[in-house]
């Protein structure tokens, strides 16, 4: 997995947000795969899927993301970029904030 830190300004250092979420990695790997199947199962169902023997349940859909790379910004905010099973062939962005958790998912 990759880690990219923005440069610090007045904000909060990129590495308080990076060790608050590592400390506390089981917490931010379960809100992910709440959050994700809630924002984009449906999508993928209905936009992504050639046919509905190819549709996923929420468990088959978090267990295909593979974690790639976390974007930690100084303002507090990061970004968890996942890659999904080949047969997906998608990656998909969680962005949020430690104040205010995951705000939003993007295949």
């Amino acid at each position: 997995m990759e880690l990219w830190l923005s440069e610090p300004d007045d904000g909060v250092s990129g590495l308080t947000v990076t060790k608050a979420l590592w400390d506390d990695q089981p917490t931010w790997t379960e809100r992910v795969q709440q959050y994700v199947p809630d924002e984009l199962l449906e999508l993928k169902n209905r936009e992504w899927s050639e046919s509905e023997d190819n549709t996923v349940t929420a468990e088959e859909f978090t267990d295909r993301m593979d974690p790639k790379t976390v974007t930690i910004e100084h303002d507090g905010g990061y970004t968890f970029w996942h890659d999904d099973d080949p047969s997906f062939g998608h990656s998909i962005m969680v962005s949020g904030a430690l104040e205010n958790g995951i705000f939003e998912a993007h295949l």
